[in-house]
């Protein structure tokens, strides 16, 4: 048990009586936190731990103390995406379904089939969810853009025919109880969610307990055995990123940076040395071999929907027919092909040494204000799209 230090103390802060009254406390120490971690009480995701590394105080604020702020009601929001992931998912199970009778070959002159098969299945989906509020305005949303999810689902055909890849599963779960699993177990999918079971990393004693959702995982064929593909979607305006996360996967650097700042679990590591680092692609990783109990499992892209772009990283295994394909159409551009097996194993390993640092160092009460975004170089920092900039204790100036 580390020493107790108030962490917080809500007098000192612009708070409102709201969110006092909602915690129902004045003061918070890093013991509290400490107890809440350790009786799992507090569930990580991806999204969670890189939230921490951009600003520890807002992940407190956030993820710790719950205090939300107050969003205007948007009919449209994440609209885009609910009916993205709902199309994805239609059109995997029909694509399966052709996959049983017809081989790839055969199935390159059946696109415009398939493709309105899945609008049709689709459009009866929200159709039949009509009197909820949500569908509806999904509907209107679909009806809308219908032009470019078939432009899209034309392109998934492609890349499906020339990888030879079978749909896995689409948004698979881990660790969500409250998802519900009747769809899922309706499904033709061969992998399917597991709500109830968390990402468990062991941490002395006690267990941090991991959740998410995975986009997409295929299996391609290479001389009669499976390979698995991660795929994750993305629609930022800033792709390079990504590229970026992939290219230089701070990961492999791990250990250099232990040793040159003496890092320990009782230390405080310094966060601008992983700001970069993205923990998406590794925790999938370690959910299909620990959850899923699939091994085969050491290739993961980035999809960027909008620029039909990749990046990632893709086994010895399937190297040679992502060769192949990008040769013709230089989707493939940022994905490092022939990545052993090793390299994974290491990357996924100090994933999981650096989210053990992370999680101690919520234990021991360390939540400062991120140096990369106090002294950013940009015009814009993650403070200016902050929406708890009214009780942040950095200087506004």
């Amino acid at each position: 048990m580390s020493t107790t230090k108030t962490i917080i103390n809500y007098n000192d802060y612009k708070v409102s009586v709201k969110s006092r009254q909602y915690l129902n406390l004045s003061k918070f120490t890093n013991t509290q936190i400490e107890k809440l971690i350790e009786e799992n009480k507090i569930v990580f995701s991806h999204s969670s731990l890189k939230k921490y590394l951009t600003c520890p105080y807002k992940f407190l604020l956030d993820n710790i103390f719950r205090i939300k702020e107050l969003k205007q009601f948007d009919i449209d929001a994440g609209i885009w995406g609910n009916i993205f992931h709902k199309a994805m998912e239609k059109f995997a199970e029909i694509f399966s379904k052709y996959l049983i009778d017809y081989n790839f070959a055969e199935i390159s002159s059946m696109k415009q089939n398939i493709i309105e098969n899945t609008m049709l299945n689709l459009s009866q989906y929200f159709s039949n969810n009509y009197r909820i509020f949500r569908y509806r305005s999904e509907f209107k949303q679909f009806e809308k853009n219908a032009q470019s999810y078939k432009e899209f689902l034309n392109k998934e055909i492609d890349r499906r025919i020339s990888l030879y890849a079978k749909p896995g599963a689409v948004e698979l779960a881990f660790g969500i109880p409250s998802i519900n699993n009747e769809e899922n177990s309706k499904s033709n999918l061969l992998i399917k969610s597991e709500n109830d079971k968390y990402l468990e990393i062991e941490d002395g004693q006690h267990k941090i307990w991991i959740c998410g959702f995975i986009d997409l995982v295929d299996i391609i064929q290479v001389n009669n055995i499976s390979n698995y593909l991660i795929i994750d979607y993305k629609k930022t305006s800033d792709f390079n990123k990504y590229k970026e996360i992939v290219n230089l996967f701070t990961f492999r650097n791990l250990e250099e940076i232990w040793t040159k700042n003496s890092i320990n679990k009782e230390s405080t590591f310094p966060i601008l040395n992983f700001t970069n680092t993205d923990f998406q692609l590794p925790i999938y990783i370690m959910a299909m071999k620990r959850i899923f109990k699939i091994d085969n499992i050491n290739s993961a892209l980035f999809y960027h929907l909008f620029s039909n772009q990749f990046a990632g990283f893709v086994s010895q295994e399937l190297s040679e027919i992502f060769h192949s394909v990008n040769a013709k159409n230089k989707i493939y551009n940022n994905v490092r092909k022939n990545i052993e097996n090793s390299e994974i194993d290491m990357i996924v390993d100090n994933a999981e040494k650096l989210i053990k640092l992370i999680v101690n160092q919520m234990k021991n009460g360390v939540f400062p204000i991120s140096p990369d975004i106090s002294h950013s170089k940009t015009s814009k920092t993650p403070c200016d799209y902050c929406p708890y900039i009214s009780i942040c204790r950095i200087n506004s100036n």
